[in-house]
């Protein structure tokens, strides 16, 4: 999947969980989180002092860890969402 894809796909979840498998850029192991867009708990202002699409970053809220987490887009195998999987 390619990052224009993957950046769509997960546009689209407009706020619903969704998962999603993805390879770190930090050291190429593959990672799968189950998270949202759009959360905003505990989020004053700006939370990065960077703009995370520059650097083809997807902020995601991660249920289980409680915080913030950037998907790499490139590095995007697979979503589930919408009761679909896109690959």
């Amino acid at each position: 999947m390619n990052a224009k894809r993957a950046r769509q796909v997960i546009s689209e979840t407009s706020g619903r969980w969704f998962t999603v498998d993805f390879t770190k850029r930090t050291n190429g192991e593959l990672r799968t989180i189950n998270g949202r867009i759009d959360a905003k708990k505990y989020v004053k202002g700006n939370y990065y002092n960077f703009e995370p699409r520059n650097y083809n970053l997807y902020p995601v809220y991660v249920a289980s860890l409680d915080d913030y987490r950037l998907i790499p887009l490139e590095g995007v195998k697979s979503i589930r969402a919408n009761k679909r999987v896109y690959k």
